[in-house]
Formats: structure tokens, C-alpha cells, sequence
């Protein structure tokens, strides 16, 4: 559907330029994933469940970057019409990184890093399991998500105009004094921050009992946030794609109706 949506852009205006997206990150932001961490930290939490140790790579990227990446191509629009950019920050940060630039941000000791393998919910015996790092990566995979950015970096001449550690640190400082209305952070961002139900699932991890991790009773499960592209249903409101991106506009209510699942 993106690529279709490409096509028909360039179709009907040749001489447009597109900007590609990842997930953006900022003060203000309207969905501001790092609130996942920020809010764990703030709440006294000693550790966060991460796939992999916290290796995944994903591109993001700080508003301020953006928006210096788009000025760029308004300056050098003879370079840039027609064209079509991956827009995002030009160094990445892991996951853990991420987490130790939001402890160093807050003035906290860095939180434990609860290691659960990712192939440990992609196994044959997975089934039921809850993935507790869904609201973080959008996904039940820890594979990498990397935007080239070459070609923005080369032809347009763009470096970040604030470094990735200092934008995420600013970030988390943001939102720490300017928290977000609960309720509408777990809709968005469908993390149910149930730390109980944390805390038994670490341990039945840690005890390699795999059938008390089924049965541990989530006040919600975590799902992919609002904004996943994956494939699978979601596990927060049970969805799928074509679920959540059926039905019609209704021009009497000027907004997609969607059918009751």
C-alpha cells in the first residue's frame, strides 16, 4: 500500500519530493515511545524486559532532524524534485543504548536489562506467549529496522543538527516533567506498564518454566502500538491489518467508519 501510494504521488506530481519517515521523536510528539522507558524509570522500576539484550537497531528520528533534512531540500530544490529521501537520524542507537542515554538523562543508576531471546516467542513451543517489548518495537521480531540515509547525507549535505544521545536525552527530560494523560499513552502506545504481571513473567523466565509464563494474568496484554505494520494480530485489541484499516469514509461524519470486530 506505501509503494502504491509512492507511485500514484509521483503519477499525479512528477516533480514532487517525497521524505520517508521513521518513527519520530520530540518534545510534543503526538506518540513518544521512549515514554515506555521514561515512565519505568520514574516509577522506581529496577529492570525492563528487551529482546536480545537490547541489540535491535531502528532507525528513528528527532524532529528538529527532520525538519533540518526538509530546509535542505527546499534549499537545493534543483536537486531534490522528483526525488524520494529515507529521512531519519544518521546514527543509530540500540535499544539498550537507548535505555542507558533516558537513565543518564533522569540522574537514575541504569535499570537491569532482562535478556529474553527474541527466537524465544518465534519457537515451536511459543504459542500464548506474551510479548512484553511489543509496545517498544512495534513487532514481536528483534530484527533490525535501518533506513539508509545515504543519499539525503551525499546529495543534500545533511548531518544531524542535534546529536541522537543529546536528542534522546532531551527528549526523556521533556517528558519526564511534562507526562503525557496515562489513559491515552497506553491506547497509543498499548503498553499496560502491569509490573506485576511483569515481575511474575521475569520470573518464570528466569525458571525456564515456560507454561507459567502462559499463565500469567495480564491486566492487558502488550500489543504493537496504535502504528504497527505488522502483519500478525495484535495481541492489545486483537486485530489485524485488514481489520484495522477497514471500512468507508462516511461524508456525513467526514471519517472512515470502521465495522465492530
Amino acid at each position: 500500500r506505501i509503494i502504491d501510494t509512492e507511485r500514484v504521488l509521483f503519477d499525479i506530481f512528477p516533480f514532487a519530493t517525497h521524505f520517508r519517515y521513521p518513527w519520530v521523536y520530540a518534545e510534543n510528539s503526538m506518540a513518544i515511545h521512549e515514554y515506555c522507558i521514561v515512565k519505568r524509570v520514574l516509577d522506581g522500576r529496577k529492570h525492563i524486559i528487551l529482546p536480545d539484550g537490547g541489540l535491535t537497531l531502528y532507525s528513528r528520528g528527532y524532529a528538529r532532524n527532520l525538519v533540518h533534512a526538509m530546509m535542505l531540500a527546499l534549499d537545493k530544490e534543483e536537486i531534490s524534485r522528483g526525488e524520494t529521501y529515507n529521512v531519519a537520524d544518521e546514527q543509530t542507537l540500540t535499544l539498550k543504548q537507548i535505555v542507558e542515554v533516558i537513565c543518564k538523562a533522569l540522574n537514575v543508576p541504569l535499570i537491569e536489562i532482562i535478556n529474553v531471546p527474541s527466537d524465544f516467542l518465534r519457537s515451536d513451543n511459543a504459542e500464548g506467549l506474551v510479548c512484553p517489548w511489543g509496545p517498544l518495537l512495534r513487532k514481536r521480531s528483534a530484527s533490525h529496522e535501518i533506513m539508509d540515509v545515504g543519499k539525503m547525507i551525499f546529495t543534500l549535505g545533511y548531518r544531524d543538527l542535534v546529536p541522537v544521545a543529546e536528542a534522546t536525552a532531551i527528549t526523556a527530560q521533556w517528558l519526564a516533567n511534562n507526562l503525557p494523560d496515562h489513559e491515552s499513552a497506553i491506547k497509543v502506545l498499548q503498553d499496560p506498564f502491569d509490573y506485576d504481571a511483569e515481575d511474575e513473567y521475569i520470573s518464570a523466565f528466569k525458571a525456564g518454566d515456560r507454561e507459567r509464563m502462559r499463565m500469567v494474568s495480564w491486566k492487558r496484554k502488550p500489543g504493537f502500538t496504535a502504528f504497527t505494520y505488522t502483519d500478525e494480530r495484535n495481541p492489545f485489541d486483537g486485530l489485524d491489518q485488514n481489520q484495522r484499516h477497514s471500512g468507508s469514509y462516511d461524508p456525513k461524519l467526514k471519517k472512515r467508519v470502521k465495522p465492530v470486530w
